[in-house]
């Protein structure tokens, strides 16, 4: 064996390409006692042999092998179930807690978004009232084209509610991973309004009045007082929004590089919008003033065009953003990599694989990656349970091998899915928005027995060794003389 199949992880030492099962090491051992590879003293200290000196006769033996698994006081080694069951509780409890307070995030998350929806929504409505109607006192163009761009923020606002709505729906058959990604075609929809309705309708009506001015001599006082209303309201809401993003913004980076990684469509149109209205808001005061001062309408006419061109931009980013997100936008590489090195800082896994991710909405998002399995810690974790079993049919294994082998195969998958459950609440802990977790069983060596590679002797030794360092670790020890033979027996502490 090389070097390159052993290494040491944690601590312990593991064989990576060859496994051997617990129950090859049992039955080579029990069966050649004087094979130059059989376990050291301090092998024996932590797996008992199978047999056992002073052995009485089958028939008694059969006797007391009845009445240890019909004693309702005693029908299983005591200082294992117990301990089984309270890590599997406690494992399942912190599982169910982390779930909900993931769903209560994403429940406060959605709520205080759609707040704010609605604040940008009530603003609109306000000012587009205000700016139609200075629009037919004035003839201005700059002014048809705010009010068209209020307009559409209205019904691109009314669309993202819808999308919020429908992205609390709870997952079912049809959408296994949630409507999560429903908010993201609702904004693709509202910036598609935004690009064709707001810049095609406001430009064509701009170039219109270039050709044509109807901008009125004399600019009635209430224009001026709509665009100073106009500039105050998404002003404010884009004044809250803007902070709330830097509450949220990660130590190291610049708010430029967080603006440009959000995910929420949400936030980056009421951003996008409320920011550009302001925009458009000063470029059609300057146009407005301008022709105000030298009675060209001219000036007005290119305001408008310059807020179409604004309008058209901003639909343009919302719709490169949302469309990455429909197709299935993959996890940032530092949560990925994060997750990873949780995963293999466990003992139970040797290696990972295969990692694929993606957003399933703006909080959440899915991680599948292909695990390989350590059998030896899972052997380590049965062994005190399973040893008493295979001690106790050693002398009528022909007839108990199949159900045994059955229970250890059953128990060795419940094993792994209570490491799965465990794993996940780990990476819950760090990254709560992973609300879909896929660990799929995949070892390299699927394709043979770990048992056919018990002939090596190394091979078998160092496996042994990998075993108790488990034991070690899993299952504190005391040394305690038996009563009836001068064998030592392993007595795992009940504390």
């Amino acid at each position: 064996m090389t070097d390159q199949n052993y290494q040491t992880q944690n601590g312990f030492p593991k064989v990576l390409s060859n496994k051997i099962s617990p129950n090859s090491i049992f039955r080579s051992f029990s069966n050649d006692s004087s094979s130059k590879d059989s376990p050291s003293k301090v092998d024996q200290e932590y797996i008992a042999p199978l047999s056992s000196t002073g052995s009485n006769s089958e028939e008694e033996d059969k006797n007391k092998k009845k009445e240890s698994r019909s004693d309702p006081e005693n029908p299983l080694p005591q200082f294992q179930l117990p301990k089984l069951l309270q890590e599997s509780i406690d494992a399942n409890e912190a599982y169910r807690f982390i779930q909900r307070k993931q769903k209560n995030n994403v429940e406060q998350a959605r709520a205080k978004t759609t707040i704010n929806v609605r604040r940008a929504l009530t603003g609109n409505a306000i000012i587009c009232v205000a700016k139609f109607g200075a629009w037919l006192s004035s003839g201005s163009s700059s002014m048809l084209s705010e009010f068209i761009h209020s307009v559409v923020d209205c019904g691109n606002q009314s669309l993202l509610l819808i999308g919020l709505r429908d992205s609390g729906n709870v997952a079912d058959r049809k959408h296994p991973y949630g409507y999560g990604k429903s908010i993201y075609f609702w904004a693709l929809v509202s910036a598609l309004g935004t690009f064709f309705l707001g810049a095609g309708v406001s430009l064509r009506h701009a170039i219109g009045e270039l050709m044509e001015p109807s901008l009125h001599d004399i600019i009635p006082l209430q224009v001026w007082g709509v665009l100073g209303i106009s500039l105050l309201v998404d002003g404010y809401v884009f004044g809250i929004t803007m902070r709330e993003i830097v509450k949220k913004k990660p130590k190291g980076k610049t708010l430029w590089m967080h603006v440009s990684n959000l995910r929420d469509p949400v936030v980056l149109a009421i951003l996008l919008e409320d920011g550009a209205a302001c925009l458009g808001i000063l470029i059609a005061l300057a146009g407005i003033s301008a022709s105000h001062a030298t009675g060209m309408a001219v000036f007005d006419g290119l305001a408008g065009v310059g807020i179409s061109g604004l309008l058209a931009g901003v639909g343009v980013i919302l719709v490169r953003v949302n469309h990455r997100f429909l197709l299935g936008r993959a996890v940032d590489r530092e949560t990925t990599k994060g997750i990873e090195k949780i995963l293999r800082s466990q003992r139970s896994i040797d290696n990972v694989q295969s990692v694929q991710s993606q957003w399933t909405s703006s909080e959440t998002f899915s991680y599948k990656a292909e695990v390989d399995f350590d059998g030896t810690f899972l052997a380590a974790k049965l062994m005190p349970r399973y040893q008493h079993e295979f001690a106790q049919v050693k002398d009528s294994l022909d007839e108990e091998l199949r159900v045994l082998l059955s229970w250890y195969a059953e128990d060795v998958i419940r094993t792994v899915e209570r490491e799965v459950r465990h794993i996940e609440s780990e990476i819950r802990k760090v990254y709560p928005g992973a609300e879909y977790i896929e660990l799929e069983p995949m070892s390299k060596d699927a394709d043979r027995f770990a048992i056919d590679d018990g002939v090596q002797g190394q091979l078998r030794r160092l496996e042994l060794e990998a075993l108790n360092q488990y034991l070690k670790s899993l299952h504190p020890v005391r040394l305690k003389k038996g009563k009836d033979d001068e064998q030592d027996e392993i007595e795992l502490d009940k504390k």
